[in-house]
């Protein structure tokens, strides 16, 4: 007796999910390498006049903070970082010196885009002086601020407007300029 091939709906339901499942991977591949070819040079990031958006947060404390980039007294350099990035961790002795050498100058803020946890950690074991805030919707801040990638070091004027800003580790160059312009600033 001959048999005919029954229609199992399951089996072409799994036939096409595993279809489904395997374009998802091929497009996340693709992506990826997208992704891994982007260079700090050609990422979007911000450029003199940008606005930084205000930060709604907690201290280290683990008190509220809001910061809020308008005009003040001072210039103020942002450090963003996280605790498990290596460049972060390479560029915390330049982020260090500035602080030492030009904290006369800038309001210097770190902001981590790492919990509060692994944020206290990473100050305690890296010596770091300066205030650490995190954002209370870290993914919110880092798209409204194009931050892409970290270290990303953020230079305001007294207007509240973006003058320079780093992607990666801050050059020896920039470093030199920010402590030679706060010495003649009269500080």
């Amino acid at each position: 007796m001959k048999t005919t091939p029954r229609f199992n709906g399951y089996q072409v339901s799994l036939h096409l999910l595993l279809v489904l499942l395997g374009t998802v991977v091929i497009a996340l591949f693709l992506e990826n390498q997208s992704l891994r070819r982007t260079t700090p040079e050609q990422a979007k990031k911000l450029v003199s006049g940008d606005t930084i958006a205000a930060v709604a947060g907690r201290d280290l404390d683990g008190g509220s903070r809001e910061l809020a980039f308008e005009a003040s007294e001072k210039e103020r350099l942002l450090f963003v970082f996280t605790t498990v990035c290596p460049a972060c961790k390479d560029n915390q002795k330049n982020w260090r010196a500035l602080y030492e050498q030009a904290l006369d100058r800038y309001e210097i803020v770190g902001i981590s885009l790492s919990s509060l946890e692994a944020t206290e950690v990473y100050r305690d074991t890296q010596g770091l002086p300066f205030p650490i805030v995190i954002p209370s919707d870290i993914q919110a801040f880092a798209s409204d601020n194009l931050i892409q990638g970290v270290p990303y070091t953020i230079h305001l004027g007294r207007d509240g407007l973006v003058r320079q800003s780093w992607l990666g580790p801050l050059p020896e160059d920039a470093i030199s300029e920010l402590t030679v312009s706060s010495s003649s600033a009269g500080g």
